[in-house]
Order: C-alpha cells, then structure tokens, then sequence
C-alpha cells in the first residue's frame, strides 16, 4: 500500500479526485507531475498556487499545512 504523502491527500481527501490523471488535468499538469509529488517531491511556489486556486474555485475549505504535513483526519470528518 502507497504511503499518504501530503499530495496524495490532498488530491483524495481534500478534492476527492480519484485519478492522478484526473487532478493533474483540473491543475493543468501532466500525470507524471503529479506522480512526483505523490512519491513526496516538494511543492513549487507554482504547484501550491495551483492547488490553492482550484480549492478556491471548487469551494473547498484550504489549510497550507497539507502541502508539508498529512493531518490524523479527513477534513470533513475533522471537528474545529
């Protein structure tokens, strides 16, 4: 089983996108882009920047912490 690395939880938990494909489409990135960051490269000041604007576009509550740490909890499941 693949570790949760803090792409990788954002691309299932905080958007729901099943598919690397898929997400690196909506950030308009190729798949192997995404692959890297899910097997734990750093975030450019452009990925994060991305990812930021399609939570803002979707609606999506956004905590920058993901892009350094995986929380304990899904964000819908989280208490605040």
């Amino acid at each position: 089983m693949m570790n949760m690395t803090p792409a990788r939880y954002i691309r299932l938990h905080v958007f729901g996108v099943p598919t690397q494909t898929e997400f690196a489409r909506l950030l308009g990135y190729e798949q192997p882009h995404v692959s890297r960051l899910e097997r734990g490269a750093p975030f450019s000041s452009e990925a994060q920047t991305r990812i930021r604007r399609l939570a803002e576009q979707r609606g999506v509550p956004w905590d920058n912490n993901w892009f350094f740490e995986v929380p304990e909890c899904p964000p819908q499941s989280c208490v605040v």
